[in-house]
């Protein structure tokens, strides 16, 4: 399960959060959980916070906001302290 793969690099790969975004965008409610334990526990957190701000900018709702509305109990939990409120 833990195999230390995540990119630590300092530059976000623009096209990567883009693409990212519009994945997690895509499944929209009942958002395949699969992807979404992908993208939030392999990405670097450069590259997740710019996940987040294009999420926002391209859906009008922030990252943890669609996670609070399809989540529930410590799963949501876990994943809002992964991405942050």
């Amino acid at each position: 399960m833990c195999q230390g793969n995540r990119d630590e690099n300092q530059s976000a790969n623009h096209q990567m959060t883009l693409d990212e975004s519009q994945h997690l965008y895509q499944a929209g409610a009942g958002t395949d959980d699969s992807m979404l334990v992908r993208i939030v526990v392999t990405r670097s957190e450069i590259d997740l916070d710019q996940i987040k701000q294009i999420f926002t900018q391209m859906h009008q709702k922030t990252l943890s906001t669609m996670i609070a509305s399809d989540k529930n109990g410590d799963y949501r939990k876990l994943l809002l302290a992964i991405v942050g409120l």
